[in-house]
């Protein structure tokens, strides 16, 4: 068998911080700038399948993404590697099991800090989420608690996007009644 040197060869280390947002800090309009994100999770838990798409339904980008969380790497960070689609590719894998997510995807910028504000759909009506990545420890640590948002879950597994993708409405009505907290999923 072929051993590999290093299995991570084309991976980067992306570093993003996401935020709890308790009000949205605009009003959308139907010209705001905006990306819809169809999401499926499939259940490896590591592999995301995603299509990126205008509001009006056609389509940007399709992506097969690994994400690995590392123990050795802050909360913050993981190991990330995108394989850009086509929309053959995109259709053949979507037959694929998994659980799926649908979000807005608004870009912000709070005190000169750009953030992308997504805004949930489906099981997840009402789930409002921030983040904001950079490419260094110093850029991403050095961001404050945007004013619009009420905590940061970074750290919060529950709030990666494969747990999300599995929650169902109601449970997703159970844990948002008592304020997001972990252990009441």
């Amino acid at each position: 068998m072929l051993e590999l040197s290093n299995p991570q060869k084309y991976a980067q280390v992306e570093r993003e911080r996401r935020f709890l947002v308790a009000r949205l800090p605009f009003t959308p309009m139907p010209a705001s700038p905006c990306v819809d994100i169809i999401d499926t999770y499939l259940p490896s838990a590591q592999l995301r399948l995603r299509l990126m798409q205008r509001p009006d339904g056609s389509p940007i980008a399709y992506k097969l993404t690994q994400k690995r969380h590392l123990p050795e790497l802050p909360a913050y960070a993981v190991l990330i590697t995108n394989i850009y689609l086509s929309a053959e590719d995109y259709a053949l894998l979507s037959g694929l099991p998994g659980a799926t997510l649908r979000k807005r995807r608004y870009p912000w910028v709070d005190n000169g800090v750009r953030f992308s504000v997504d805004v949930f759909a489906g099981a997840l009506e009402g789930l409002v989420l921030a983040e904001v990545e950079g490419a260094s420890d110093a850029e991403v640590a050095g961001v404050v608690l945007p004013s619009f948002a009420s905590r940061e879950v970074t750290a919060e597994p529950v709030f990666r996007g494969g747990s999300l993708a599995r929650l169902t409405s109601e449970e997703f009505q159970r844990w948002r009644a008592s304020g997001y907290q972990e252990g009441r999923l």
